[in-house]
C-alpha cells in the first residue's frame, strides 16, 4: 500500500541467497575421471575400423605390419594381441575425448532451492533441480576409483535428467549428502545382511546355463566345449564376496544399502519418497521364509534381496507408514 501511494510501484522481491559453487572440476581431475572408467566404449570403434581398414590403408599408404606366414595356431595369438592393443588405445582416446567434451569446466552450484550443474566444451549444458525432486542419494565406485580415492555421485530426479557428478572426493560426497539426506533419514549403521543362500541361487543359475552351453559345444567342437565350466567357480567366488560385503540398514525415516562385489554402490532413500513396496518370494525363498524387497520411488529405488520374511514385512510396513504420515514434500 505504501509503495502504491508513493508512486514507487510494487515492492521489490525479497533478497535471495547467492548461488554457491560447491564442486568445480579442473582438467587434471577430468583426466583422472576418464582413466578411471571402464574401457567398454572402445569396443564401438572396432567394427567400423575393420570395415574401412583396407580403404584407409590404401589411401594413406599405411597398413598392418606383415608378420610373414604364421605357424599353425600362432595367428590366433597375433590377432588377440592386435585386438587388445586397438581396443585399449581406442578406449583411452574415446574416454578422454568424451570426458573433456562433455564435462569441461564442470561446475555444481548449490542454489537456494537445490542444485545446478553446468558443463561442456563445444556445447554447454546446464541442468537444475530442486532438492525435493531428488529421489535418493547414490554413489558408485569401481576398483580404479577406489585407488584414486574418487567416486561418482548420482542424484536421480523425477523424469529424465539425473544429476551426475563424477570424480567426487570423500569431502565432496559428504557435502552433497548433507544437502540431500535429512538427519532422520541418514542411516548410521549398516548392520543387516542378506541370506547366504544367495550364493547357492547364483551358482545354481550358473550351472544350468553353463551346462546347456557345454552340451552344445561338446557336440560341435569336442572336449574344448568343457572350457565354460570355469564360469561356475568364478560365479561362486563373486557371489560369496557380494553376500559377505553387502550390508543394509534402516533409520527412523529412511533406508540405505551398501552393495559390493568388486565395485561398490551405495543407495540412501527417504521413506517419504517411496511410491510402492514390492515383497517378492520365489518358490525357493517361500520354503525358507525369505523375501526380496523393492522400495520403488518415482525414479528407481532400493532393492534388498533375500532377507527374512519378518524383516521384509516390517520394512514394508514402516516405509508405507512414514510415506503416509510424513508431511514433508516427496517431490
Amino acid at each position: 500500500v505504501l509503495h502504491e501511494r508513493s508512486g514507487l510501484g510494487e515492492a521489490p522481491p525479497p533478497p535471495t541467497a547467492p548461488d554457491e559453487v560447491i564442486i568445480r572440476r579442473t582438467p587434471v581431475e577430468l583426466f583422472r575421471i576418464a582413466v578411471s572408467q571402464g574401457p567398454w566404449a572402445g569396443l564401438a570403434v572396432i567394427p567400423p575400423l575393420m570395415i574401412v581398414a583396407d580403404d584407409l590403408g590404401a589411401a594413406t599408404g599405411v597398413g598392418l605390419p606383415d608378420f610373414g606366414e604364421p605357424e599353425p595356431g600362432t595367428w590366433l595369438v597375433w590377432v588377440a594381441l592386435i585386438v587388445i592393443v586397438v581396443v585399449t588405445a581406442a578406449s583411452v582416446i574415446l574416454q578422454l575425448a568424451r570426458e573433456f567434451l562433455g564435462n569441461w569446466e564442470l561446475t555444481v552450484w548449490a542454489t537456494p532451492t537445490g542444485f545446478r550443474r553446468s558443463a561442456g566444451l563445444l556445447s554447454k549444458t546446464s541442468r537444475s533441480s530442486s532438492v525435493p525432486r531428488v529421489q535418493r542419494f547414490e554413489t558408485q565406485q569401481n576398483l580404479v576409483q577406489r585407488q584414486l580415492g574418487i567416486r561418482t555421485v548420482v542424484l536421480p530426479t523425477i523424469g529424465e535428467g539425473d544429476l551426475v557428478v563424477p570424480g567426487c572426493s570423500s569431502e565432496e560426497t559428504a557435502r552433497l549428502r548433507a544437502r540431500v539426506v535429512d538427519d532422520d533419514v541418514w542411516v548410521p549403521d549398516l548392520d543387516r545382511t542378506i541370506s547366504p543362500l544367495a550364493v547357492f541361487l547364483a551358482v545354481r543359475t550358473s550351472v544350468i546355463g553353463v551346462g546347456i552351453v557345454m552340451i552344445v559345444l561338446v557336440a560341435t567342437v569336442g572336449w574344448w566345449g568343457l572350457v565354460p565350466i570355469v564360469v561356475v567357480p568364478w560365479t561362486w567366488l563373486t557371489a560369496r564376496r557380494r553376500v559377505r560385503r553387502t550390508r543394509w540398514g534402516i533409520s527412523a525415516r529412511g533406508v540405505a544399502m551398501h552393495d559390493e562385489t568388486f565395485s561398490i554402490t551405495t543407495r540412501e532413500m527417504a521413506f517419504r519418497k517411496v511410491q510402492t513396496v514390492l515383497v517378492r518370494q520365489s518358490l525357493f525363498a517361500r520354503r525358507r521364509q525369505l523375501a526380496t524387497v523393492r522400495l520403488a520411488g518415482a525414479s528407481g529405488g532400493v532393492t534388498i534381496p533375500l532377507i527374512p520374511l519378518s524383516e521384509a514385512r516390517a520394512l514394508r510396513d514402516r516405509a508405507i507408514y512414514v510415506a503416509e504420515t510424513d508431511k514433508r514434500a516427496w517431490m
